[in-house]
Parts: structure tokens; sequence; C-alpha cells
């Protein structure tokens, strides 16, 4: 059985969390119960102290709630004090903070628990060489909902530790592609980019931002089936995701592909760039 010290280890970064408002040290936060019972949650990247795209990280949260037949109570303003205190009161600028609902809370006005997380972000070899990936015949129950599924997590966990390699990509029995554990993925083909239909994934927070850039720079991008034997006929993939952003990957499963693509390195600057728009927007306010 685990320690409270090594439970907070595990499962919270930083000395303290917001539960319904209140501010708790995480040792004294009982994360077994949480964990015990799906959840409706979120994972926000905070970079300088500021939540990166709330807004749209809060959309999202009231769809998975609408989705789940939760009555949302929260307003925008009350997730943004929360989570203000929780950067404040752990003095962390940087990192991922997870906030997660019960999913059986159907009407309750109470049990929101925000906390900073252990992550692990791409290195700047990663960002530049790519990282390998490997796919997994599986698919989510309901995959427009951010809701935890913790057998998928643990197998995946599992092949991306036993496989030593970055992510695990879903495919449907039926072989088509739909999105990795915990990213979107995307494929580049000639000068086109092309990705899953929303029907079929959770529609990532960086995904919307891609089709966001790629609108405004004429880039074209398209949302369309891929079935797994597509794989071997792309010139280029890259996944998008909170931890990772936009990062390229060199290989899935036995096949191998570029990550100097003139179109993904494109793509990377751009992103790059409305991350740090938004976050002097925000410093400016």
């Amino acid at each position: 059985m685990l320690k409270n010290n090594d439970l907070q280890s595990k499962h919270f970064r930083g000395d303290f969390l917001v539960s319904n408002g209140a501010l708790i040290k995480c040792c004294n936060f009982e994360f077994e119960k949480l964990s015990k019972q799906p959840f409706v949650y979120e994972v926000i990247r905070v970079i300088s102290s500021v939540p990166l795209f709330l807004e749209d990280h809060f959309e999202r949260f009231e769809r998975s709630m609408r989705i789940a037949a939760i009555s949302n109570p929260f307003l925008f303003s009350e997730i943004n004090a929360t989570l203000q205190l929780l950067i404040n009161s752990n003095s962390i600028e940087n990192g991922n903070i997870k906030i997660v609902y019960p999913a059986l809370s159907k009407t309750s006005t109470s049990g929101l628990t925000a906390f900073f997380i252990p992550h692990k972000y791409p290195d700047s070899e990663q960002y530049r060489k790519g990282v390998e990936i490997v796919t997994l015949i599986q698919s989510r129950p309901n995959p427009n909902a951010k809701i935890s599924n913790p057998d998928l997590r643990k197998q995946a966990d599992e092949i991306i530790a036993n496989r030593n390699v970055f992510e695990v990509l879903l495919i449907e029995e039926s072989g088509i592609i739909t999105e990795c554990s915990r990213a979107n993925i995307f494929f580049i083909k000639q000068d086109q980019i092309i990705t899953s239909p929303e029907s079929l994934i959770l529609k990532g927070i960086t995904r919307e931002y891609i089709f966001k850039i790629c609108n405004q720079n004429g880039i074209s991008l398209k949302e369309k089936i891929i079935h797994q034997s597509n794989l071997q006929h792309v010139n280029a993939t890259f996944i998008t995701g909170t931890s990772p952003k936009v990062l390229p990957v060199c290989k899935i499963d036995e096949y191998s592909y570029t990550t100097d693509n003139p179109l993904l390195l494109k793509v990377m600057e751009l992103y790059n760039k409305e991350i740090d728009k938004y976050i002097l927007k925000k410093k400016a306010q």
C-alpha cells in the first residue's frame, strides 16, 4: 500500500490543491476515493503562470459535462479563480493542472478539485528528431467527452513503458485510425494535412488551434477517414496535445517518416507563435 508521501508524488505536484474552493494540503487529500469513480476532467498547461487557452478548456469541460448528463454549476470566473489560487499557493509558474469533477454528481454544486500533476514534456531532440509511437486495437466508448477511462490508460501506459515509445495510436477493429491515448494525430501527404473526423475523437484544444492557424495561413487541412493501411503512404506525421504541443513522429510501428517536412515545421512555428500571443495578451490584462 502506498504511503501518503508516495501517493502525493505519484498524483500531485506541489504542496496544495483546491477542492470545493478550499485550499488543502495534498498530503491530507484522499485521492484514492476520487480515483475510484469516473470523472469529467481537463488538463491545462500553465506557462509563465498563465493557464493556456483556458477559455477553450472551459468550453470543452462544459461540453463533456453535457455529454455525461451533468448540470454544470461553475462559471468561467470561478474556474479561473480556482486556478489562480492554485498557481499562487504553490508558486509554480510552469506545469500541468488537472481539474476533475465526479461524473456521478448529476446535480451536485460541489466536487470540483484542481491540482498540479507530474508532467513530462518532449525535449529539444524529440522536437527535432521526432518520437516513436505504436498502434493499439482499441477505441473509446465516448470519444467526444473527456471522461476518465482507467482501463485504457493503464493498458496504454504499460505499452509505452514496455516498448519504450512516446505514445500509443488507437485503431478501431475495422482498421480506422482515431487518435492517440493522450493526443490527436495528423498526417501530411504532399501539400495537404489530414486528420481523423471529429466524430471519432476527442477534440483536443491544440487540434482546434491547428485548424485555426491552417485556415488563417492558407494551409490545406482536411478531416478524413484514415485506414491503418494508409500509414505507409504518408510523407510525415505529428501529434498534438497539451504537453507535446506540436510534436513530429518519426516512426509508427514499422513505418518511418521524415521530421523536417517544411509544412510540419511551419505548423510548429505558427502554433508556438499562437502560444506566445495568448500569453502576452493575458499578461497585459
